[in-house]
């Protein structure tokens, strides 16, 4: 099974150099623009991982973060970010955001990050299979 990832970034052309770089390297990818997209998305897509701009133009990214880890806790959010802002950071981390990344990150990074995400959303794969499995 795939992991499926769920992009959502303002900025069409850097989501669409992460789809891609993303799509390469296995992973089932989809990109959308807005955080009021974003949770009929979820339902649709029912994405491992959502890597998610901070700074949407509709919805702040950590109340995003903040809804999607109380809906669906299971789901790694990797924050992006063009801020510098260390406050922030530590918000996100408090909220559950799997990473905080500035910026221009490098696909490099961003697929580092995602490989790493994908396992910990195994990991709650396998737990939540092992808790069925007794019931």
């Amino acid at each position: 099974m795939a992991v499926k990832v769920l992009i959502v970034d303002d900025d069409m052309g850097f989501a669409s150099v992460m789809e891609e770089r993303l799509a390469h390297a296995g992973y089932e990818v989809s990109a959308i623009t807005t955080g009021h997209d974003l949770f009929q998305q979820l339902r649709i897509v029912e994405p491992n991982i959502v890597v998610l701009d901070l700074m949407l133009p509709d919805i702040g990214g950590v109340q995003c973060l903040k809804m999607i880890k109380e809906a669906y806790p299971e789901i790694q959010v990797i924050l992006l970010t063009g801020l510098r802002d260390t406050e922030v950071e530590k918000v996100a981390k408090q909220h559950g955001a799997f990473a905080y990344l500035k910026k221009p990150c490098t696909g490099a990074v961003l697929l580092e990050t995602t490989n790493a995400a994908a396992a910990q959303a195994a990991k709650f794969r396998r737990r939540d299979e092992e808790r069925e499995e007794k019931t």
